[in-house]
């Protein structure tokens, strides 16, 4: 139990609470093959695993499997999420429909506690707003979370962020969030001013 409370992280950890802190935000970008191995270890650590839909390890090969799959797939989006130059988590949204997504996300598993799992969702979100604002007629966006019954952090996480039970006659959708984004304003065309 020692080890785990005192695993050399400390120092990291308290960094980038303070930088949270100073209003530092998190940047995405699209994760890549050469993420697998850190987003495997994310994965497959007993904390994210217990927490998942498959609580059972996943293989490298199959994570490499899924990974491809994952960015070959124009109804996935996956990011990386960096605080400075230091990822931190990964948040991935599946398009359901046109303007339904299904978000999924984990943390470094030793950056737990931190509030990043806020900024994760609050940022992945906004990047979604603004990809799937490039598209032809594309309004308000639902953003649905499937949490586990026993995953009180997530359920917590998710109501903080707005979301709220979905409806249905489901005795499931107790554990089904959903949240509308607005799609993002987009600035008026400038035009140019005319000289008397």
């Amino acid at each position: 139990a020692a080890q785990a409370l005192v695993d050399g992280r400390g120092a990291e950890r308290v960094a980038l609470a303070l930088l949270l802190r100073a209003g530092a935000r998190l940047a995405l970008r699209a994760a890549t093959p050469d993420d697998a191995q850190r987003l495997w270890q994310w994965r497959n650590h007993p904390a994210t695993r217990a927490v998942s839909r498959q609580a059972e390890p996943i293989p490298w090969p199959d994570h490499l499997q899924w990974l491809q799959r994952t960015l070959a797939d124009p109804a996935r989006r996956l990011w990386l999420a960096q605080l400075g130059d230091r990822p931190v988590g990964v948040i991935r949204f599946d398009a359901l429909s046109d303007a339904r997504h299904e978000v999924s996300l984990y943390l470094d598993p030793g950056l737990h506690g931190l509030g990043l799992g806020s900024a994760l969702l609050a940022a992945g979100e906004a990047a979604l707003a603004t990809a799937e604002a490039g598209g032809a007629g594309h309004g308000p966006i639902t953003v649905v979370a499937e949490v586990l019954p026993d995953n009180p952090a997530s359920r917590q996480l998710f109501v903080a962020a707005g979301y709220r039970a979905a409806s249905s006659a489901s005795a499931a959708s107790e554990h089904v969030f959903a949240k509308t984004l607005a799609a993002p304003a987009i600035p008026p065309a400038r035009t140019p001013e005319c000289s008397p």
